[in-house]
């Protein structure tokens, strides 16, 4: 029996010609792909960032409530997305 990784919360690529990162991405793996809530997604990653602010334990507290908001229905259309079969 195949032994499980350890998931995986970001990790760093390198994208020197881009203006809107500074060169730095933060990538988050996902166990399946997420279809139709990638938008959602990717509007909830600077949300992240904003929560996260370097440390390794997000401050939800940063986040105003339509960004908590935001966040939450990102996080639910990933679970949604989820395959059901997964357990």
């Amino acid at each position: 029996m195949p032994r499980q990784q350890p998931p995986q919360l970001a990790r760093t690529r390198t994208q020197p010609h881009c203006p809107t990162c500074g060169g730095q991405q933060l990538v988050y793996p996902l166990p399946h792909h997420p279809r139709g809530a990638e938008p959602l997604i990717r509007q909830a990653l600077p949300l992240l960032k904003k929560a996260y602010d370097g440390n390794t334990r997000a401050d939800l507290g940063k986040l105003t409530d339509q960004e908590l908001h935001q966040l939450k229905t990102a996080l639910q259309a990933i679970e949604q997305a989820a395959p059901t079969n997964t357990r």
